[in-house]
C-alpha cells in the first residue's frame, strides 16, 4: 500500500504542475504559471530564479541588449534605455551627447546633438561646405567644412582714385562714379568751368561724407561729393 502510494506521488510531479500530497496535507502549487508575460523572442530564466525574463530589447526590427542605450532614430534628444526587455525613454541632455573632435559642431533638423556633420558659427547655423561672410566682419570670407569654420581676409584690389570710400555693408574700398554740381554730373577728376563763376576751374573728387560742397583754392574750385 505504501509503496504504491509514493509511485503515485511521483507520477504527479512529472505530470502536472498541481498536485497534492495527503502526506501531512501539503498543497503545492507551481509560480511557473503565474510568471508575468515576456516580450522577446528568447526569453531566459537566470539561476535561482523561477520567471524567465528578456535580456535584449527589439526596437524597430533592430534588438538592444539589457543594459544598452540609443537615441531614437527619429527624435535624436530622446535617449532609450534597454531594462529586462523594457525600453525606458527619457530626454537627453547636454551630457548624454558624445564629445566631437570638430572646432565648430552643429546640430541639424531632429537632432538633439552637435555633430560634425554642420557648424554653429557666432549663433549662426552653416551647412557644411558653405562659404559665407563672417557676421562681425565683412572683410572675413569663412567656410564650414566637417564641422569646423576656417576664416581668410579678403583681399581688396588697388583702387585709382584720391578719395575712395567703403560703402556700408561692404568690406573694400571703391571709388565714386560721378559728382553731382548745380544739376550736372562729373565724372571722377573731370576738371570743368564753374556754372556760378566763369573765372574758376572745378575739379570732381570723391570724399566720404554726404554733401556735395565747393571749397575755392586760389583759382581753382574743387567740388566733392559726399556719400
Amino acid at each position: 500500500m505504501a509503496d504504491n502510494l509514493i509511485k503515485l506521488l511521483k507520477l504527479a510531479q512529472l505530470t502536472a504542475s498541481l498536485f497534492s500530497s495527503y502526506l501531512g496535507n501539503v498543497l503545492c502549487d507551481s509560480k511557473r504559471d503565474r510568471c508575468p508575460r515576456v516580450a522577446c523572442r528568447n526569453p531566459v530564466t537566470p539561476p535561482g530564479e523561477c520567471c524567465p525574463v528578456c535580456t535584449t530589447c527589439q526596437y524597430r526590427g533592430r534588438e538592444y541588449r539589457d543594459g544598452q542605450s540609443f537615441a531614437l532614430p527619429k527624435d535624436g534628444c530622446r535617449k532609450c534605455t534597454c531594462q529586462r526587455g523594457r525600453l525606458s525613454c527619457v530626454p537627453m541632455t547636454e551630457s548624454d551627447c558624445p564629445v566631437t573632435q570638430c572646432t565648430h559642431p552643429g546640430k541639424r533638423r531632429n537632432q538633439c546633438c552637435p555633430t560634425c556633420k554642420a557648424c554653429r558659427y557666432k549663433r549662426r547655423m552653416v551647412r557644411n561646405g558653405q562659404r559665407f561672410t563672417a557676421p562681425d566682419d565683412k572683410c572675413q570670407r569663412c567656410q564650414c567644412k566637417d564641422g569646423s569654420v576656417t576664416c581668410q581676409r579678403v583681399g581688396c584690389p588697388e583702387v585709382k582714385c584720391l578719395n575712395p570710400i567703403t560703402v556700408p555693408g561692404e568690406c573694400c574700398p571703391v571709388c565714386a562714379s560721378v559728382c553731382v554740381f548745380e544739376g550736372r554730373e562729373y565724372s571722377e577728376g573731370e576738371s570743368f568751368q564753374s556754372p556760378l563763376a566763369t573765372c574758376h576751374t572745378c575739379t570732381c573728387k570723391v570724399s566720404p561724407p554726404s554733401i556735395a560742397v565747393a571749397a575755392r583754392l586760389g583759382e581753382t574750385i574743387e567740388i566733392y561729393k559726399y556719400h
